[in-house]
This record gives structure tokens, C-alpha cells and sequence, in this order.
């Protein structure tokens, strides 16, 4: 399924070629759920978005083919951005890292914000995402002395399954030049606890017809750079069960290709700054 900030209407006003692409993703088969207004610091929250946890597996009520419907294997975030907050670096950076880092909060489901109401392009997904309020107690309850423990007894809330499986991964796509490569998303990876796998070259050819768009909208003429033209770089995390160590989580102890049992620190986010003073506009057009 594919996601996005803005909504329906504000994509259709901001990038022309949205209708021709949406076209497109719907007639595949199956048929590419896009889902609008979605925060991606909140991803796990929506109520849309959210695995079952009755099957692993369902039937596309149209095409009868399989729809995986258990924890995701795969989230990615192409590269993720704010926006013109600043045209200081160092703001946007800190902004960029904490937009990153809660990113990867919620596919973890570390997080336990509401999310703001989303909007979806397929009718059959629910956008509810409010939980009903507790009932009110029994009549029967409100007569018993306080030194008398009530009989009734509450069923716990049911755990919603995972949203990213266990040994699923987490791409971030980011271009390899100044500010980004000062976001260090490795460092970010590792202080919520995932597990840094790789990185490498960005291929835009592996995805004919993809391109990158800028969080402002269409630029007429194209603007001043197209990222078709600049180098960029995936970044592969995964998710790794946790160990408690004296009230912090570290990730447990893995085999390395040689055998040897090696233990993974918390790095913390090693944020580089530039120097005080630098002022730099957004690379993504996001003045």
C-alpha cells in the first residue's frame, strides 16, 4: 500500500501527475491501496493501516487473489522531510532527525499518540481510529463497601498484533549530500533499538516511472534540480526481539558470520551540526 501527508485534495492541487499515477496503482492486481492524511510519526495508529489480528491472510473481494493482512515485512519512507520549517541547518536537521526517529517509533509502536483523523481512497477501510470509552461501573458496584473487593471481573484489552513483524525491515531513502547525510539515520536506527543491516546506491532505474517530488508541489519549468539527478542511498533496518538490561532495552546477542556472539550498544544519535551560524536552503526545495 502507498501513504501520504497530505490529503486527497491537496496532493490533486500539488502534483499534477497524481491522477494519471493514481490510475495507475489502482488498476494493478490486486489493486494498490493508497491511504492520504497519514502521519508518519503515528503510522502504526491508524486504525486503516493496522494488521488483522483474526488472519494472516484474506481474499480481495475482487480479483480473489491473497491479501497478506498479518504484520508488515517492509516500511519504507522515501525520503522523509519536514518541509520549509527553517532555512538554518541546524534547525532543519534536528527536525529532520526527530521526524525520522518517531518514524521509526511508530513501526515499532513505541509511541502511544492519537493520530488526526486520515482519509483513504478505498471506501472499505474504516479512518476511525478513537477507542470507545470505558464502561460505566454496575449500580451493583457503587453499593458495596470499600473494604469489599468487587467480584467483577474485567477482561484485559486484547494486545493488537504487531505492526512490523520480527525480522521485518525499515528502509529510509535519503539523498548523499549535505544536510542530509548530517541527519546520521544510522545513529537514529540504533537509539530506538533496530538493528542496522546496509545501505546502498539508490538505483532510480530499478524504478522506472517512480520520481522525486518536493513537499511544496510542482515547481513550473522543474525548478532549479530534479532528484532524478542526484545520488541518493537506502538505508536497511530491522527490527530485533529486545532484552530488558536494568530498565533499558538493548538488542539481544546475534551470531556474526563468523560465529562469535557480538552484543549491539546504544550509540545514541551522534548528531552532527554545522558550524554556528550556517545558513542553508532546504535540498528538497522546502524553503
Amino acid at each position: 500500500m502507498a501513504t501520504g501527508f497530505d490529503s486527497e485534495e491537496v496532493v490533486g492541487e500539488k502534483y499534477p501527475t497524481f491522477a494519471s499515477i493514481a490510475q495507475d496503482l489502482s488498476s494493478l492486481t490486486p489493486p494498490v491501496p493508497m491511504h492520504h492524511s497519514i502521519d508518519a510519526t503515528k503510522i502504526s495508529t491508524y486504525k486503516a493501516l493496522q494488521p488483522s489480528s483474526s488472519s494472516s491472510s484474506s481474499t480481495h473481494p475482487d480479483t480473489d487473489t491473497d491479501i497478506d493482512t498479518g504484520p508488515y515485512d517492509t516500511i519504507a519512507f522515501m525520503f522523509p522531510h519536514t518541509g520549509g520549517l527553517s532555512t538554518d541547518v541546524n534547525r532543519q536537521v534536528r527536525a529532520n532527525q526527530n521526524l525520522i526517529v518517531e518514524f521509526f517509533r511508530s513501526c515499532l509502536q513505541l509511541n502511544s499518540t492519537s493520530p488526526s483523523k486520515a482519509s483513504t481512497t478505498s471506501s472499505s477501510h474504516s479512518t476511525s481510529t478513537s477507542n470507545p470509552p470505558p464502561p460505566p461501573p454496575s449500580s451493583s458496584h457503587s453499593s458495596l463497601p470499600s473494604s469489599t473487593p468487587s467480584t467483577s471481573s474485567v477482561k484485559p484489552r486484547k494486545q493488537p498484533p504487531p505492526f512490523l513483524k520480527t525480522r521485518g525491515k525499515i528502509i529510509i531513502t535519503l539523498f548523499e549530500r549535505s544536510p542530509y547525510t548530517l541527519w546520521n539515520p544510522r545513529d537514529l536506527a540504533r537509539h530506538v533499538g533496530l538493528k542496522v543491516l546496509e545501505s546502498f546506491k539508490f538505483d532510480w532505474a530499478d524504478y522506472p516511472g517512480y520520481a522525486h517530488v518536493r513537499t511544496l508541489g510542482h515547481i513550473e519549468g522543474g525548478g532549479a534540480w530534479r532528484g532524478e539527478d542526484r545520488s541518493a542511498r537506502m538505508y536497511v533496518f530491522e527490527k530485533v526481539e529486545l532484552d530488558q538490561d536494568q530498565g533499558g532495552e538493548r538488542e539481544r546477542e546475534v551470531e556474526d558470520r563468523g560465529g562469535r556472539a557480538r552484543g549491539k550498544k546504544d550509540s545514541g544519535r551522534g548528531v552532527k551540526r554545522s558550524r554556528d551560524g550556517d545558513k542553508e536552503d532546504s535540498e528538497s526545495g522546502d524553503e
